[in-house]
């Protein structure tokens, strides 16, 4: 086993042991349009992942009303819960607030160096 595989697996045990910390999320894969020429239609395909992740506020300081607004949360996720997925901008998650799934686009999207987390930076459409 490799060192990275030690941080994949490492990650994994950390949001199992936070209990309640983590939120189940639906992750939304946006593919490519297509164009049917018979019926002049366009249509998007997207798949739905259930996933969990650990939310959290800017610190203020980070906040500076252009790259990062008020309203944006952070997001973290073992890559190993994202298992085939390789995340885009053009891809959103839905949040469960107050009993009302919200839509948040991801606006930024990195990993940490070991390679075993995706973050993300989302922000409300």
């Amino acid at each position: 086993m490799g060192l990275r595989d030690t941080f994949s697996k490492a990650a994994q045990t950390i949001f199992t042991a936070a209990g309640d910390v983590p939120e189940d999320t639906y992750y939304y894969v946006h593919a490519s349009s297509t164009y049917d020429v018979s019926s002049g239609t366009v249509s998007t395909g997207e798949t739905v992942t259930l996933t969990t992740m650990v939310f959290e506020e800017f610190k203020r300081s980070d906040v500076d009303n252009s790259n990062v607004e008020p309203t944006d949360v952070k997001g973290t996720v073992p890559q190993a819960y994202l298992s085939g997925i390789v995340p885009d901008v053009s891809d959103h998650i839905m949040r469960i607030e107050a009993g009302v799934s919200v839509r948040y686009d991801i606006i930024h999207i990195g990993q940490d160096p070991a390679g075993a987390t995706w973050e993300f930076q989302f922000r409300k459409p």
